[in-house]
């Protein structure tokens, strides 16, 4: 992949997975920044079952809560074993890369957000983000451009192709491969060779649709109960945090029928992130349709605004038609 798609250099941004990550809260006494990582660092092994140490964990402040009648800093601790990070650091290197900094997934993903709010009123909007990708969705609450919640929830694509192929008595390929041309059936701007594709889906395309979405509705409802939970707790935690809307990236957040019942289960608009947006990639080879959103980009995009986000927002916050190349 490096060799045939012109990457220079031999240092990169990589991602520990959220299912590769202990995701933890905890509530400290205000204090200073110094007395804090001293006492998350004490009590992180005790919180997260492993020993932890050094760069295998890291901590964010959502903010303070009220906890009875004191008020406390709610703080999120994310770490990761240390066979996770050597295995990790082991791959790269069998690929002959160095690891210039390893992030972890929700913080790259949420920078797909967090670059559009730039705007006086986004100081204090509440957005909640969630990745729905193979092996699960990383859901992510907001306020402003400050995280204050993050949870992996382990439903995701392969579960619902596994209903899917328990369903209609097929195997996990032929029920992937179903899902995928129905989600890009249902595409009003697909170009004529996705028009022959459609043709490809056994039957009624109708009758196959309704047959997929009961096959999937008992993992998107679990996947919704997951998620408001998850809101749920921010209302309780934060006095009355709610989102107005939900987005979505990921593999499956290119179904529109797997975005459709998420909309309706939790009862919220919904927004399909397009993380190559205002990103020249005319130069580059994706293998797909370039009209398509290409959510499952979500994470590289993420990662690669690290070191591109400021150059965008000031593109963007002065009007400037140049956009950034992938």
């Amino acid at each position: 992949m490096v060799r045939a798609n012109g990457f220079k250099g031999r240092r990169v941004i990589t991602a520990l997975p959220c299912s590769a990550l202990s995701i933890q809260n905890l509530r400290l006494a205000p204090t200073s920044p110094e007395q804090t990582e001293r006492v998350v660092r004490s009590e992180a092994s005790e919180r997260v079952g492993f020993p932890v140490s050094g760069n295998q964990l890291n901590y964010l402040n959502a903010g303070q809560v009220r906890s009875g009648d004191e008020v406390r800093n709610e703080i999120i601790l994310l770490a990761a074993p240390e066979e996770v990070i050597q295995d990790h650091l082991a791959m790269l290197g069998e690929m002959n890369l160095e690891a210039e900094y390893i992030e972890a997934e929700p913080i790259a993903l949420f920078r797909n957000l967090e670059r559009y709010l730039q705007r006086e009123r986004d100081v204090d909007a509440v957005s909640v983000a969630a990745d729905i990708g193979v092996r699960g969705t990383c859901v992510v609450v907001a306020r402003g451009r400050d995280i204050v919640f993050l949870k992996f929830i382990d439903i995701g694509g392969r579960r619902m192709t596994e209903a899917v192929a328990r369903q209609l008595n097929l195997d996990y390929q032929e029920a992937r491969d179903i899902r995928r041309r129905l989600a890009y059936s249902q595409d009003t701007q697909r170009d004529p060779e996705r028009r022959e594709e459609d043709r490809a889906l056994p039957g009624d395309s109708t009758s196959v649709e309704w047959t997929i979405r009961d096959a999937m509705r008992t993992e998107v409802e679990a996947l919704c109960r997951e998620i408001s939970l998850c809101l749920r707790y921010c209302a309780v935690t934060f006095r009355g945090l709610r989102p107005h809307r939900i987005v979505l990236s990921g593999g499956e957040a290119r179904n529109p029928l797997c975005v459709e019942m998420i909309s309706d289960q939790l009862g919220l608009e919904s927004a399909v992130v397009q993380p190559l947006r205002s990103v020249d990639t005319s130069g580059v080879d994706f293998g797909e349709d370039r009209r398509s959103m290409m959510t499952d980009w979500a994470l590289c995009a993420g990662m690669a605004f690290r070191q591109a986000g400021s150059a965008q927002e000031e593109q963007e916050s002065s009007g400037d038609d140049r956009r950034l190349s992938a």
